[in-house]
C-alpha cells in the first residue's frame, strides 16, 4: 500500500530554468565544465553564489543574468500542484531534488507547505540517481521503499529509485501521472 508520494522538483513541480539556460548558452566545449559546476552545487560542495560565478566565468554571461534565467524561468506546474494538494489529503508528500540551494528560492510562498519532507542533494551530499539519496529520504520518513512512489521526468532517476526499492513513474503529463498512480492503487479524489 502506498503511503508516500515523492516528487522531483525541476521538470515535475516546475519547469527547469537551468536546462533552459544550458540550451541557450552552452557551447559543446563548455558542457563538461558546466556539468561539473552543476554537480558540485547539487552536492553542496560549491555554494550557489560560487556556482553562479563559475557559470558566468565559463559562459561569459553576466552572473545576474545567470541567476535570473535559472530562477525566474522556473514556473510552478499548476496542474501538478493542484493534483498534489488533492493527494495531500490522503498521503504524505515528499520531494527529492538535485539542487544547489533551498527550494524556497524557486517557488512562491506557501507552495511547498504540503510537502512533509524535502531531501535536497546539497544538504545531504548525494544526488539522484544514486540509491543513497532515496535511502536517506526513507530513513527520515520511516516509510518502507515499497510504500513509496517517486515521480521524476528523467528515466535514469526513476531507475535509481527502483534500484532502491521504490515504485517509480517517469512523468510525461498530468493525465499519464494519474493513470500510472491508479495502477499502483493510489486513491485519486477528483
Amino acid at each position: 500500500m502506498i503511503k508516500e508520494i515523492i516528487f522531483d522538483c525541476f521538470g515535475v513541480l516546475s519547469q527547469d530554468g537551468w536546462m533552459a539556460f544550458y540550451k541557450k548558452y552552452a557551447k559543446p566545449e563548455m558542457m563538461d565544465d558546466l556539468h561539473a559546476a552543476n554537480e558540485l552545487a547539487d552536492k553542496g560542495i560549491m555554494s550557489y553564489q560560487e556556482f553562479l560565478q563559475r557559470v558566468s566565468d565559463i559562459t561569459g554571461v553576466d552572473k545576474a543574468i545567470v541567476h535570473k534565467m535559472i530562477t525566474t524561468s522556473l514556473h510552478p506546474n499548476e496542474e501538478v500542484f493542484d493534483f498534489a494538494n488533492k493527494l495531500s489529503k490522503q498521503y504524505s508528500l515528499g520531494i527529492i531534488s538535485n539542487v544547489g540551494s533551498p527550494l524556497e528560492h524557486y517557488f512562491p510562498s506557501g507552495y511547498l507547505d504540503i510537502f512533509t519532507e524535502q531531501t535536497l542533494s546539497f544538504k545531504v551530499g548525494s544526488v539522484k540517481p544514486s540509491k543513497e539519496i532515496f535511502e536517506i529520504h526513507l530513513n527520515k520518513t520511516g516509510i518502507e521503499p515499497n510504500e513509496a512512489v517517486f515521480i521524476d521526468d528523467r528515466e535514469v532517476n526513476c531507475e535509481g529509485a527502483r534500484f532502491a526499492g521504490l515504485n517509480s513513474i517517469c512523468f510525461k503529463n498530468i493525465d499519464q501521472l494519474i493513470d500510472e498512480l491508479q495502477k499502483l492503487d493510489v486513491k485519486i479524489n477528483q
